[in-house]
């Protein structure tokens, strides 16, 4: 995984607290120059559309990610359904 790109894992996790967990790492974020996405992974499926709500509210890129190595590896581990959107910072 390219280093411009952080990992938010907040699967198992209900609304709000994928929000609430993806505007810390955001803030803590742009204080890091050299990340530049962050990809959230959830499993609450509230999160579709929060998320790309959310990241419009704040002036963020959201774009989903449906094949990527860390959403394939979640989904072979656990019996649950699992998302993902990359967020441009």
């Amino acid at each position: 995984m390219p280093e411009d790109i952080q990992v938010l894992d907040v699967v198992g996790l209900a609304c709000p607290m994928p929000i609430i967990k993806l505007k810390k790492e955001i803030s803590q974020l742009k204080a890091q120059p050299a990340v530049k996405w962050v990809q959230i992974i959830f499993s609450d499926k509230g999160g579709l559309k929060d998320i790309p709500a959310f990241c419009q509210q704040a002036g963020l890129e959201c774009r989903e990610s449906i094949d990527n190595e860390v959403l394939r590896a979640k989904q072979k581990t656990l019996d649950v359904d699992v998302y993902c959107f990359e967020i441009l910072l």
